[in-house]
């Protein structure tokens, strides 16, 4: 019986090289299951990859920008911040959480404190008065506490101070300290200005008002500091409007005249408290998404997050850390540090999501100091004009229009008739850096000076206007006249 060849038809027998290729009928054989094991194995270990690199470049970020002075942990940014007496802020902070009814009134009472004469509906008018006799008794608290002594109205606080359990705070934990709330803080601020314009002596108001501002002036984050503007142009609109009825006296209108703006350097300190409080521990996020458990209150969603941001967190962190340490420097003219680029432009939630808000801030407060700028300066102009029944020929030197820097330009002053006038930056000349150029192209944002006047009568609102401001004295000081009442039809 003859061998059948291996070549030959109806041959079982498979060539040795294609049977080591294969694997053999029983040897091994690459399943489609494997490859994907394989790709996923592949990504774990990129991501791993782009995590260590990541790692690195949030150290070498934090290294440069703790040569160069700035805070870059919790720990030293705490440190760096004011003490706090824990009796008085337990007892600020219950009457902050009150809910009181008459918290949600006053902050939408009608008549505030504009300066518009008008005829005010009397359910307005009653409105305001039961919310400002609600608030009578809280109020007085307030004060009390604020005339004791020193208060944070800020995350300094009640943020936690010692060190090794800063060290373990997570970022859910971060993002839950204890922070001042924007609704009473205002309604404390309408409260004492509503008093102010309304009583015969303004001044024991103004005062509280002056405590309630200072209060604020610590900012350990970006709601801090919004809040301590948002209260401290009503402060200024109380004194403009005292000021345009001849009722702020000389002493305290040059006095709030010569403050100097403290907007931007509120801002960078809340873009120092976000590098800080939030960042940095956004950069330590361990494995398994225990950090941010509770964070959407869906652990699914919880977890997907710390999928997307495992990975990318050291770059993503980098990035927004030297992003605003920049816009801090920029705002206080100081040394300009690197802005750590992700790779590939790939950007993390909070690069994409949060950051652009944070950095529009810086925005509103170069908006906000020109419009504190703006409110003394017509407040200024306003008594000159009660005091001699006549508009000066100058801003008076004791509220000062000179130029600060490129973002703070020199302000403009104009006549527009006997008791009408206008006080703006020059829209023709070098307009502020820090602005986006689109911005300028938005209806009513830039500067009216040289423009013919409003029609009928543009006035400042709280605080002043964006770039620019007109007042008419006469017209504000004049109530309008009623309207006869109607016949009826017989």
């Amino acid at each position: 019986m003859s061998a059948v060849s291996p070549g030959a038809p109806g041959s079982s027998a498979v060539p040795q090289q294609a049977e080591l290729a294969l694997g053999g009928p029983r040897g091994f054989r690459i399943r489609w299951w494997m490859w994907v094991v394989a790709g996923i194995l592949l990504l774990l270990c990129l991501a791993i990859a782009v995590r260590i690199h990541g790692t690195i470049a949030f150290a070498e970020t934090q290294a440069e920008l703790k040569r160069m002075g700035f805070a870059t942990t919790m720990e030293e940014f705490v440190a760096a911040g004011p003490g706090a007496d824990a009796d008085r802020q337990e007892r600020l902070r219950r009457l902050m959480l009150s809910k009181a009814g008459w918290i949600d009134d006053i902050a939408t009472a009608m008549p505030a404190n504009d300066l518009q004469e008008r005829r005010i509906p009397s359910s307005d008018l009653a409105k305001r008065d039961l919310a400002v006799r609600n608030g009578g008794a809280d109020m007085a608290a307030v004060a009390a506490i604020l005339a004791e002594g020193p208060v944070e109205l800020s995350l300094f606080g009640w943020c936690e101070r010692d060190p090794a359990k800063l060290r373990s705070i997570d970022v859910a934990t971060a993002v839950a300290t204890p922070l001042p709330h924007l609704l009473p803080c205002r309604a404390w601020a309408n409260w004492w200005s509503i008093r102010a314009c309304l009583d015969p002596d303004p001044e024991p108001h103004l005062q509280n008002l002056d405590r309630l501002v200072t209060a604020m002036g610590h900012p350990g984050t970006l709601i801090d500091a919004m809040i301590a503007m948002a209260c401290s142009a009503i402060r200024d609109q109380a004194h403009l409007w005292l000021a345009t009825r001849g009722r702020l006296p000389v002493a305290r209108l040059q006095a709030w005249a010569a403050e100097s703006p403290e907007h931007r350097i509120w801002c960078a300190s809340g873009w120092a408290g976000e590098r800080c409080v939030f960042q940095e521990p956004l950069s330590r996020l361990h494995w398994g998404f225990a950090s941010l458990a509770g964070a959407s209150g869906n652990p699914w969603d919880d977890a997907w997050a710390f999928v997307r941001m495992w990975p990318i967190q050291g770059h993503d962190s980098a990035f927004c850390a030297s992003s605003l340490a920049v816009s801090e420097a920029t705002l206080l003219g100081k040394p300009l540090p690197t802005i750590r680029q992700p790779p590939f432009a790939i950007m993390g939630l909070v690069a994409t999501i949060t950051l652009p808000n944070l950095t529009e801030c810086g925005v509103t407060a170069i908006e906000s100091a020109n419009g504190h700028r703006l409110a003394r300066c017509a407040a200024a102009v306003a008594e000159a004009y009660r005091r001699t029944g006549s508009l000066p020929e100058v801003i008076p030197a004791f509220a000062s229009a000179a130029a600060i820097d490129a973002n703070a330009p020199a302000l403009l002053y104009e006549r527009l008739s006997p008791s009408r006038f206008r006080i703006g930056i020059d829209p023709t000349g070098p307009l502020p850096p820090a602005i986006p150029t689109d911005r300028w192209l938005s209806k009513g944002y830039a500067s009216t000076i040289g423009s013919p006047p409003a029609a009928p009568a543009a006035l400042m609102g709280r605080g002043g206007g964006r770039w620019s401001g007109e007042i008419d004295l006469d017209a504000i000081l004049i109530p309008p006249p009623e309207k006869p009442a109607k016949a009826k039809k017989p």
